[in-house]
């Protein structure tokens, strides 16, 4: 348990905007007084990090993601490359439009706009839309065949090349990681 804060301040997603009416903050007598220095009364109780499936993170959540476009040709490794390294799966229109990924998994101006700290791009030529949705990521990895493409030209690191060959060494890599050693790199 921690002392409580005198002042907490909300963002304005968590609550109902103020109409004409104004409000006070002010404080609060309670009938019974609250032990708060006795660890026993505390109501809150940390259960350590819960397991979540990457598929249900809101791309615009999302920390990690794996992004695929028109130069991925093999979507069952697409797939199992993003189980394997725990990232959410997203697309470019082009790949949403050709009906490989759904439509809620598009990234870009006419998608979901996303704020990654890991954005890996496979096969992605870097519309001036999908580079707009990517704007606020912090790394962005592009593999993609193309060495002048604007994907490339954003990215922080580029693998130039085959993007099944690819996926398939870094499936490689990662699989030869041990358990532990995969979750305290992530």
């Amino acid at each position: 348990s921690r002392p409580w804060s005198r002042v907490m301040l909300l963002l304005e997603e968590c609550a109902l905007p103020c109409g004409e009416y104004r409000y006070e903050a002010g404080p609060l007598e309670l009938e019974q007084k609250l032990e708060l220095s006795a660890p026993a009364c505390s109501r809150l109780e940390d259960l350590g990090q819960v397991a979540v499936d990457p598929a249900e993170i809101p791309l615009a959540e999302a920390e990690f993601i794996l992004s695929a476009g028109n130069g991925v040709h093999d979507w069952p490794q697409f797939h199992r490359a993003a189980t394997l390294l725990g990232a959410s799966e997203g697309a470019s229109r082009v790949a949403v439009d050709d009906g490989f990924m759904p439509r809620n998994r598009q990234v870009g101006a006419t998608g979901t706009w996303v704020s990654a700290r890991v954005y890996i791009a496979i096969g992605i030529s870097g519309a001036v839309q999908h580079l707009q949705g990517i704007g606020k990521c912090e790394k962005v990895v592009a593999i993609n065949r193309d060495a002048d493409c604007d994907m490339v030209k954003r990215a922080s690191l580029t693998t130039i090349g085959d993007s099944s060959e690819i996926l398939a060494e870094l499936m490689k890599l990662v699989e030869a990681k041990s358990p532990q050693e995969v979750s305290d790199a992530a």
